[in-house]
């Protein structure tokens, strides 16, 4: 387990490496991405809750760590699902259980970045809150180059097709979505039209 936390942290730093590791030697942990992945959530509701007072408007007491879990973990999930039925039809050569390894260390350096900015944005004024948003932003930029290399990586595409699958993807994200509202407000037509029908037949008999 111990190597497999060291490669993550080796991939982190030397992505392109440590993902040919996990691509051709199955070294990749599910385990690590999942647990980055909770400390990834983990971080949102640290955000929420201990940022300074004076870059936030949000309440303790606005707290809703399931709506905190659908904005962060579902994203992610869908994410995963999407590039992996994009690039099955774009003859991409990774498996479910790699691109979700590769998105999954990718949040390392946004995750560590976002508990960092908290704590600073304690002890800084307003003039040196730019200071923490360009952390937060190379922190970022650094998760997504991470992830842009992995998925590169592990479907052993060219940059331009790797680019081109990730937009597909997040198109196929928005796609999904959109399917669950439409499947959705669909159930609850269909719902309130049972619903309407026992009454009306309740209400006869």
């Amino acid at each position: 387990m111990m190597g497999k936390i060291k490669l993550a942290f080796y991939s982190i730093i030397h992505p392109f490496a440590g993902f040919e590791e996990i691509k051709w030697h199955k070294k990749g942990s599910i385990l690590c991405a999942t647990i980055f992945l909770l400390f990834y959530y983990l971080s949102s509701i640290v955000e929420f809750q201990f940022t300074g007072f004076l870059f936030t408007t949000n309440k303790p007491e606005d707290l809703n760590i399931l709506l905190l879990a659908v904005s962060n973990l579902i994203p992610f999930v869908l994410f995963s699902v999407s590039n992996w039925a994009v690039c099955t039809l774009f003859d991409g050569e990774g498996r479910f259980a790699e691109i979700y390894v590769a998105v999954g260390y990718a949040l390392v350096p946004y995750t560590v970045v976002r508990f960092l900015t908290t704590l600073l944005s304690n002890f800084v004024i307003r003039d040196e809150y730019a200071f923490v948003s360009m952390l937060s932003t190379v922190g970022l930029i650094w998760s997504l180059a991470i992830g842009f290399i992995g998925l590169n990586t592990v479907h052993q595409y060219t940059f331009k097709k790797t680019f081109l699958s990730v937009l597909a993807s997040l198109l196929g994200v928005f796609i999904i979505l959109f399917l669950c509202v439409l499947a959705g407000s669909l159930w609850n037509q269909v719902y309130s039209f049972i619903m309407s029908i026992y009454t009306e037949i309740t209400f006869r008999t």
